[in-house]
């Protein structure tokens, strides 16, 4: 009898970990993410005075990095691509606002607004379906502790569960101030 529960909680506990490594790739939303952020931030460098270039691509990677590290969604590979797919986006941007000069004719700038507006919803719309991800990670954890709880009945998990709640809701309000700031 012992024996079937430790091994049904070895199962609860390690199947959630294996299949989100065994699926890890970056999904179509993070390169989505990265593609429109180096687009935005091209159009940006040439267009807008007094752009930071390395303030937007530190506060995309710090995400990047946080949703790799903390939530497992990628790998330590995937996280190399969609920084090279970022840097490649921007480069390539960049040189054909240059081919339209763009660099020399700012007042040209205008005229292709709209479509980094465009751009910029687009991102918009994936911050808010990694939202959705990052929650339904968190639902998954606190299921899988919840059910380690019912099944040794044990007083600490109660404390780890509250953690992770609070955690989820310092989660929603970060994925807020980062749309906010957009």
């Amino acid at each position: 009898m012992k024996f079937t529960k430790v091994f049904i909680i070895k199962i609860i506990l390690i199947f959630p970990l294996y299949s989100s490594t065994i699926n890890a790739q970056p999904d179509q939303v993070f390169i989505d993410l990265v593609n429109y952020s180096a687009s935005i931030d091209g159009y940006s460098s040439l267009c807008v005075k007094n752009y930071d270039d390395d303030k937007e691509l530190t506060s995309l990677f710090s995400l990047l990095n946080e949703l790799k590290e903390k939530y497992m969604l990628f790998t330590d590979d995937d996280y190399n691509i969609l920084q090279s797919t970022y840097m490649k986006t921007k480069s390539a941007t960049v040189s054909q606002l240059m081919k339209l000069k763009l660099n020399s004719q700012k007042s040209r700038c205008n005229n292709y607004l709209k479509i980094f507006e465009r751009f910029d919803r687009k991102k918009q719309k994936n911050l808010e379906e990694l939202e959705k991800i990052v929650e339904a990670y968190q639902v998954i954890k606190v299921y899988v502790l919840f059910t380690l709880f019912l099944l040794l009945k044990i007083r600490p998990f109660i404390r780890l569960i509250r953690k992770l709640l609070m955690n989820l809701k310092i989660n929603q309000a970060y994925f807020i101030s980062l749309r906010e700031q957009e």
